[in-house]
């Protein structure tokens, strides 16, 4: 009983320090470097604990699947994803194209063409799984706001659910836009229920906003059951 009890403690006095923590930054400005840098924080202490329990595991698709490892998990939820939206990625992306994934994460979903993921976390993620074991992209540490590429230089920019995590959404957009070689694809999924949040500091996000800032030309929309929705971009 006494060690319950020491158990329950520790839970409860742990939530509450989270409960504080995150009533704390919800208070700072929605664009602030400090309201990021603890967006960032929350986000890798959320990987982490996905990765190191094992949580990832119950996620994998078909379930019988449970020994998968990393790396085929990840490319199962993206068969998944593109059988959700109908929308095989085959058909925007070439096998020759210069991708960029825009806020990879701990693993570039996208598995075509000549692909380069960056991530502000990229360093950190790279503690918890082995990027270097994935030859099929390469992984920079930068943010999306400024990506370290000249102008032009993609044919397609692909970034799933990231726009409401960044610091500056419409510079995340130019950004975008800029590397991008007349006539490219910005392929930008965002989930159109959210909130916000700790690591969602801008929860407004939605396909009105994006056909608002879009520097180019909409030419598709698709939406996932799940709410996820799917918007095609061509740079004019």
């Amino acid at each position: 009983m006494l060690d319950w009890l020491k158990r329950r403690y520790w839970r409860v006095r742990e939530w509450a320090r989270q409960g504080l923590r995150d009533w704390l930054i919800e208070r700072l400005p929605r664009r602030s470097r400090r309201r990021w840098q603890a967006a960032q924080q929350v986000e890798i202490d959320w990987w982490r604990d996905f990765l190191e329990t094992g949580r990832w595991r119950e996620q994998a698709d078909p379930k019988p699947l449970q020994g998968q490892t990393w790396l085929e998990h990840r490319q199962s939820v993206m068969a998944r994803w593109e059988a959700e939206f109908g929308l095989p990625l085959g058909e925007w992306i070439g096998r020759d194209d210069r991708v960029l994934d825009l806020g990879c994460g701990p693993y570039a979903l996208v598995r075509r063409g000549r692909v380069t993921g960056i991530d502000p976390l990229a360093g950190r993620y790279g503690e918890l799984v082995d990027l270097a074991a994935d030859g099929e992209v390469s992984y920079v540490a930068a943010a999306g706001e400024s990506a370290p590429f000249g102008d032009e230089t993609f044919d397609v920019v692909w970034s799933r659910n990231v726009i409401d995590h960044v610091r500056d959404p419409m510079a995340f957009v130019a950004e975008a836009m800029r590397v991008l070689r007349p006539g490219g694809r910005f392929l930008l999924t965002f989930d159109v229920v959210s909130e916000g949040g700790v690591a969602h500091p801008h929860g407004y996000i939605d396909e009105a906003w994006v056909r608002r800032h879009a520097p180019g030309r909409i030419i598709g929309t698709w939406r996932r059951p799940s709410n996820e929705m799917m918007v095609a971009i061509e740079k004019t």
